[in-house]
Parts: structure tokens; C-alpha cells; sequence
């Protein structure tokens, strides 16, 4: 009888340290290490939200977990940021828009992963192809891989029409 009590102790004291499953403690955690520049907390912190929320994809919890997971991502894991960002802007099409593909690419190319910035951006493209902010994100990112010597990702470009200064 001894063993229960104690289990149930466990997963009772377990439970109250801090809520590690409860995903808005797990977002505000993200949110915090992001802020203090903490990409890699960050990225864990909204994985396990996203994880914790799993299929309840309308909770409110869960955007705000899949956006922070983007943006660390793209300082932690740029590939998996950016498949991550590209399934779930196909998942949200009716509310996605070009600013949102813009703020990826941006993070990704801030984080000097301008061929993943590429990709999002080509992506971003071809869902709004009369955006003209969108294109001009597209000469940074250009612009910033050419400086970079991102040979990869500047040639990429050249196969979408950006030249750049040369």
C-alpha cells in the first residue's frame, strides 16, 4: 500500500513544479528565452508546446507556439524552421499574407540562412505574386547572400531573376 501513496506523491509534487506540460508556461518560457536571445531554450521551449498541444491546432496557444518555433528555428534549425513555416502556411492559407512569408524570410535571412530565406521568400512569391514588398525582401536577401558568399543561395536567386549589382 506503501507504493501507491508514493507514486501518487510523485506525480503530485512532479505536477506542481512549474507546469513543464502546461503549453502557455511553455510559451511564456519560450517567449522569454527568445527575448534574451536564447534561440536554442526558445526553440525547445516551443517545440515541447507544440508537442504538449498536438492536434488541437485552433487553440491560441498553438500559433503562438508555431510562430516562436519559427523564429528561434530559424537561428537554431533553418531547415526545419522552414519546412516547419511552410506547412503551416499552407495549413493557414485563408490567413496568411505576404507580410507573414516577409517575416520569415527576414528572420531566416537575419540569421545568415539565405537559402532557406530563399525558399520562403520563392514560396511567399509564388502565393502573392503582385507584392511588391515581398520582392524587395527578395534584393536584401539577394544583396546580403552575395556579400555573405552564399554562393548557394546567390544562385538560387539568379534561377528566380535576382541579379543583384554586379
Amino acid at each position: 500500500m506503501r507504493a501507491p501513496t508514493l507514486v501518487l506523491a510523485l506525480t503530485l509534487a512532479l505536477s506542481a513544479c512549474g507546469g513543464a506540460t502546461d503549453p502557455a508556461s511553455l510559451n511564456d518560457a519560450g517567449a522569454k528565452a527568445l527575448n534574451s536571445g536564447d534561440y536554442l531554450d526558445a526553440f525547445t521551449q516551443y517545440d515541447a508546446a507544440v508537442t504538449a498541444l498536438g492536434a488541437d491546432t485552433g487553440n491560441a496557444q498553438y500559433n503562438r507556439a508555431m510562430w516562436g518555433f519559427i523564429e528561434a528555428g530559424a537561428h537554431v534549425d533553418a531547415g526545419r524552421a522552414e519546412d516547419v513555416f511552410l506547412d503551416y502556411a499552407k495549413a493557414n492559407s485563408a490567413v496568411m499574407s505576404a507580410k507573414d512569408y516577409i517575416k520569415v524570410a527576414t528572420w531566416l535571412a537575419d540569421a545568415d540562412n539565405f537559402t532557406e530565406a530563399t525558399h520562403v521568400g520563392k514560396a511567399g512569391l509564388e502565393a502573392y505574386t503582385e507584392s511588391p514588398a515581398l520582392d524587395a525582401v527578395m534584393n536584401t536577401i539577394q544583396a546580403a547572400a552575395a556579400k555573405a558568399g552564399d554562393t548557394e543561395a546567390v544562385n538560387e536567386m539568379e534561377s528566380l531573376g535576382y541579379i543583384g549589382d554586379d
